[in-house]
């Protein structure tokens, strides 16, 4: 089920160019941040000239222009909001129910700023059922990884849910002339989620 034309609907009923990567494939592939999961889907570009510009391209269409008003013309929308700027996808891959990459202008449905496609990230819906959960990851160069998640209700007709991420590593390779460690990555994500439904129409 995706909600490429903004409203639930089977895939295979959506006559656009779309993949989706599920929370199961995000889960047991290990994405865990927006580039790993890009490089999973046919047809997408990027790269990172520096830190604060990612520049995407869906089938060849993006924006090089990296001045403060130039829109990008692949689109990043996280539950339904667009993110203006390439500059604030270095996040985390937390908690999501499925990323829906949609090729070809998107205008239409999704407004301006599409004309290459849109990459939907969508996050996973509180609802009452009680879960809970943790991971812990270790490895070399100093690398740690805890997560976890909550989920259930928390009064009458009102869900919520938690979820945390926290990893780190040391480096892997030492700058003799400033002694500090490259390749260093100590990020740390965390989501909550409401859901309220007073009634069985609104929510």
């Amino acid at each position: 089920i995706v909600t490429a034309r903004k409203r639930e609907e089977s895939l295979q009923e959506v006559p656009i160019s779309i993949r989706v990567l599920d929370a199961d494939f995000l889960a047991t592939s290990r994405i865990l941040d927006v580039q790993n999961a890009l490089i999973r889907v046919p047809g997408i570009g990027f790269g990172q000239p520096f830190k604060s510009y990612t520049p995407i391209a869906i089938r060849g269409a993006s924006t090089q222009d990296d001045s403060i008003g130039v829109d990008p013309n692949v689109a990043i929308f996280i539950d339904g909001v667009n993110v203006g700027s390439t500059t604030s996808i270095e996040f985390d891959l937390l908690d999501l129910a499925r990323v829906e990459v949609l090729k070809g202008p998107q205008g239409t449905t999704f407004g301006r700023n599409t004309n290459g496609g849109i990459i939907h990230y969508v996050t996973r819906r509180p609802d009452s059922e009680f879960r809970a959960g943790m991971n812990l990851t270790l490895g070399n160069y100093d690398r740690i990884e805890l997560g976890g998640y909550l989920n259930g209700a928390i009064a009458d007709n009102v869900a919520g849910s938690l979820s945390m991420r926290t990893r780190n590593s040391g480096g892997y390779f030492k700058n003799l002339s400033t002694g500090s460690m490259l390749g260093q990555d100590k990020v740390s994500t965390t989501r909550g989620k409401l859901l309220f439904s007073p009634n069985d129409k609104l929510d």
